[in-house]
C-alpha cells in the first residue's frame, strides 16, 4: 500500500492475496479492479483501515506473528 501525490491509495493485490479483494470491496465500497493494481480515492483510506482492522486484530497470522520482537529484545538485552 502506498499512496499518489494526489493522495490516491494505491495498493498492489498479487494473485496470492486474491483473497482479500472481496474485503477491500465492502470495506471501501469499490469494485474489484480488472488488474492487480487497486487505486481508490483518498477518502477510502480511512474505510479500508476501519474495515479491515477487525481483521487484521482477529487473525491467527497477524496476531501470533512477532514481527521481530524477539530479535529487537535480543539486541536490547545484549
Amino acid at each position: 500500500m502506498q499512496t499518489s501525490a494526489d493522495g490516491a491509495v494505491v495498493l498492489d493485490v498479487t494473485p496470492d492475496a486474491a483473497w482479500v479483494a472481496p474485503l477491500i470491496s465492502a470495506a471501501t465500497g469499490c469494485e474489484a479492479p480488472d488488474s492487480s493494481l487497486w487505486i481508490l480515492p483518498d477518502d477510502k483510506l480511512i474505510q479500508l483501515i476501519v474495515g479491515l482492522s477487525s481483521l487484521v486484530a482477529s487473525t491467527l497470522l497477524v496476531v501470533g506473528h512477532d514481527f521481530g520482537l524477539r530479535r529487537r529484545s535480543m539486541r536490547q538485552g545484549r
